[in-house]
């Protein structure tokens, strides 16, 4: 994650976006895949990752809070991952294309996903369109890759360049190098991050504006 004002980057941990607190690929620290198991579960595939949210919801009750209170986290996680995976019909049929080239998906598959998703307004099915693609997509080296490669196309976060710490090299994500930067979606995910704060109240309005301030460094990912 880059900062353009000020010039310095940010190296988040492979699986890790900005302001994230869960994965979005079932990666560890060093890159390695947490279990390629063709014959386990999807629930166990995807665990530590935001995709064990879909899942469980497509399984059974809704995680549940404190005094008995469905948890929005879960539903939050499953439409940023129907947005990962391009089920969402805000998402335009040429970034689809691109979404189901990166993450390998055969388009038979992928669209009738997409009429499940779209056809339903049950979070529980809707999560459930999302267990045929999530077994589909092949647990190895590059899977974290092309996670967040989908994700900067469903425009959820910024161009993607990952570090190879063997060479200390920098590349982009696959599929990415030639792709127009998205509008960023509005579901975001990380938790909400206050504004940078405002000129003083007692500021008058002319003294705010004859007075040179350099731009608050946000950490927002950029190209």
């Amino acid at each position: 994650m880059s900062c353009d004002p000020h010039g310095h980057f940010t190296v988040y941990p492979p699986g890790f976006v900005p302001f994230g607190r869960t994965a979005v690929a079932p990666v560890g620290f060093s890159g390695e895949v947490h279990t390629g198991d063709l014959h386990a579960t999807p629930a166990i595939k995807w665990r530590h990752s935001i995709f064990e949210a879909p899942v469980a919801l497509a399984a059974g009750p809704a995680w549940q809070r404190d005094l008995g209170r469905t948890d929005p986290l879960q539903r939050r996680y499953s439409e940023i991952a129907a947005r990962i995976f391009g089920l969402n019909p805000a998402i335009d049929s040429t970034t689809v294309e691109r979404i189901r080239g990166v993450l390998d998906l055969t388009g038979i598959a992928h669209e009738k996903a997409r009429r499940d998703f779209g056809g339903s307004l049950d979070s529980a099915r809707r999560a459930a369109s999302l267990l045929p693609l999530l077994a589909a997509v092949v647990l190895d080296g590059g899977v974290c890759a092309r996670i967040l490669s989908a994700g900067f196309l469903a425009g959820l976060w910024g161009r993607p360049v990952l570090f190879d710490a063997r060479t200390a090299t920098l590349f982009p994500a696959p599929g990415t190098a030639l792709a127009s930067a998205p509008r960023k979606a509005s579901v975001r995910p990380h938790e909400s991050v206050p504004e940078p704060p405002g000129d003083p109240p007692n500021l008058s309005p002319s003294a705010s504006a004859a007075r040179q301030v350099p731009p608050p460094c946000t950490d927002a990912p950029s190209d």
